[in-house]
């Protein structure tokens, strides 16, 4: 389940160890305990405390804004990934952990460099797709393990919401980072700094609307002629027409 084993960061502010004693006090499953070594020994070796805990976060993050109900590790577009982390620069609880968040710079050559070494690390998948409705290419990443993905959710639900008991906590975080990155991403596209065939476009917003309790503003999305054109030009009809039954289920889902 990891790719390579280094010796733990002694000075860490807050090593994961100690994370998973939290989570380990409001839950009893023992699925958690092999998840717990394999970020430990992925997150030791990185010795700047700033930037090892602003990983840990990326990563938490990762896990709570890109899920869906038909992929347990779904794949994300690089440009996806640099958008959570720009995303996360500006956020509340970057300024309530009081964490800087500034080595995790944004430049999209950057955001390559932080995805590959995580790739290194163990935690992500990497694969490089040809765009269908471009000659380009982009890469793609993923958690590397399933167990990973349910302790990034239990790690960030705990770090950032800890008064929240239960199933109340994850739901907070949730609905609270997706709005966070569609919000972001709103405003980059007014300023023309993404534009709307963006791989996140097609692949997450609606599904981040949706998550984020935006349900007006996701239902006009998904009536709208122009995205589903989009997304059949961008994946395919095939696989265009089964993201987009998706995103239609997971918006009937809030009303039930």
């Amino acid at each position: 389940l990891i790719k390579s084993h280094r010796n733990f960061n002694d000075g860490a502010e807050m090593s994961l160890r100690e994370i998973a004693e939290i989570v380990f006090s409001a839950t009893d499953s023992p699925s958690t305990a092999p998840v717990i070594d394999i970020l430990d020994c992925s997150f030791s070796f990185i010795k700047d405390r700033a930037a090892a805990s602003e990983m840990k976060l990326l990563f938490s993050a990762f896990t709570v804004v890109f899920q869906r109900d038909d992929a347990l590790r779904p794949w994300v577009s690089l440009s996806s990934l640099k958008l959570l982390m720009m995303a996360l620069q500006g956020s509340d609880e970057i300024k309530q952990l009081r964490l800087p968040f500034g080595r995790l710079k944004c430049e999209t050559n950057k955001a390559l460099d932080i995805a590959n070494l995580m790739f290194s690390m163990g935690i992500f998948d990497k694969k490089l797709v040809k765009m269908s409705n471009k000659d380009e290419q982009e890469y793609y990443f993923r958690t590397h393990h399933d167990l990973m993905c349910d302790y990034g959710k239990m790690l960030y639900s705990k770090v950032t919401a800890p008064a929240l008991l239960g199933c109340s906590v994850l739901n907070y975080v949730t609905e609270r980072w997706n709005r966070m990155i569609v919000l972001h991403f709103i405003s980059e596209v007014q300023s023309k700094k993404y534009m709307k065939h963006d791989p996140y476009y097609v692949d997450w917003l609606p599904l981040n609307m949706i998550n984020a309790g935006l349900l007006e503003e996701a239902s006009n999305m998904l009536k709208n002629e122009d995205f589903i054109t989009e997304q059949m030009k961008a994946i395919g009809i095939v696989e265009g027409t089964l993201s987009f039954i998706l995103f239609l289920r997971s918006f009937e889902k809030k009303f039930h």
